[in-house]
């Protein structure tokens, strides 16, 4: 068969480094092909090269994605490339192998993404979430939060799974998911699940109990540890409003040596007024409340949700919540809600003295508990 044949030629010739190069075009060539079958044919044939050998590194997944810039067009079945990077990391997660290994296939992953798309990746990662049991479901978790991370990537679908895995979050890795759900919480915040009763949906809907909570200090304190809202992309967007209000005035300097004209005039006078917008949203944001927002909640706390709540609508302050906090912290039955209760206690001052599980740190304050 022609196509065994050159994937036969194209494996001999990968064996030695330096016909990398050329093997690399050769592959990246086939997506010239006019037949559809044959370029099919072609791909299983040269990912079969990894199936069921249980690879570290999936050899012919690396070749094709490192092949894809130089392919006219995508071959189909591109996604099938995606699930051998999510198994070899998943493997990677249960044999711990060292980090160099994983920055391979980020580094695939990531060509991938450049090419076939965001979402395609997105759903793929989704996917081997959904269909992962047993002992490979956290490794699964594990594996697609760091892909995620390092691709940039992700949908409302992953992002479902993702916060749905968080039981699987691992200090040994540094608590990926978690951070994970942070990376997607400051990127796309809009992505996140849209629980109506949750309390980043409840503040969101409504402004003045949003307010409250973000501008008192021990309410604020209770969020970032329980619920996350660090708003890492603030000083980002500060350093671009800066760096627009200094092109604009570099503009309307350069337009003041043009002859006088009424042209010149109406240009002088839209520039300013952009100027003055961009200048009032970099004032606004740095004499802004530290930078926190309710809509970049990446985590939610059942059990104290409702106890937030019923607080924020009388009007009372966090403080409030102590009793009822240390009640769940000695006597509620799923550890988890203890742990939460035992938490908040912390962010409020003070708790009884006995060992809290540990929980995954992070920039912005928030927590998950180890398994």
């Amino acid at each position: 068969m022609r196509e065994a044949d050159a994937v036969e030629r194209v494996w001999q010739k990968a064996a030695r480094s330096r016909w990398a190069l050329a093997v690399v075009m050769a592959v990246g060539m086939s997506g010239e092909w006019r037949d559809p079958e044959a370029r099919r044919a072609f791909m299983d044939e040269l990912l079969a090269h990894d199936a069921g050998k249980d690879a570290i590194l999936p050899a012919a997944s690396l070749l094709f994605s490192a092949a894809i810039p130089e392919m006219a067009s995508l071959p189909p079945g591109v996604e099938r490339i995606a699930e051998e990077f999510v198994h070899a990391y998943t493997r990677k997660v249960l044999l711990r192998r060292p980090p160099a290994f994983a920055a391979v296939i980020e580094d695939g992953v990531r060509l991938l993404v450049r090419y076939a798309g965001k979402r395609t990746v997105a759903d793929v990662f989704h996917g081997a979430m959904r269909t992962a049991s047993g002992e490979t479901a956290a490794a699964t978790a594990i594996a697609v939060a760091r892909l995620t991370v390092a691709a940039q990537c992700e949908t409302e679908a992953l992002a479902a799974s993702l916060l749905a895995a968080l039981p699987f979050d691992s200090e040994r890795w540094g608590w990926p998911i978690d951070a994970a759900l942070r990376d997607i919480a400051n990127r796309s915040p809009s992505l996140l699940p849209r629980d109506r009763n949750s309390l980043r949906a409840r503040l969101i809907a409504d402004d003045a109990m949003a307010e409250v909570f973000t501008n008192d200090p021990a309410w604020r304190r209770l969020g970032l540890m329980l619920y996350g809202g660090q708003d890492n992309g603030l000083p980002i967007r500060i350093d671009e409003g800066v760096a627009k209000t200094n092109r604009l005035r570099s503009t309307l300097a350069e337009l003041d040596q043009a002859p006088a004209s009424e042209a010149r005039e109406e240009r002088r006078k839209a520039l300013n007024a952009e100027l003055e917008a961009a200048d009032a949203q970099v004032r606004a944001m740095l004499d802004g409340k530290p930078a926190y927002a309710v809509r970049h909640f990446h985590r939610e706390s059942a059990a104290l949700t409702p106890l937030i709540l019923r607080a924020l609508n009388e009007g009372r302050d966090a403080m409030s919540l102590r009793r009822d906090l240390e009640s769940l912290a000695r006597d509620a039955a799923d550890e988890s809600i203890r742990v939460d209760a035992r938490i908040a206690l912390l962010a409020l001052g003070g708790a009884e003295h006995r060992p809290i599980p540990r929980r995954a740190p992070s920039c912005d304050g928030s927590h998950r508990t180890s398994p």
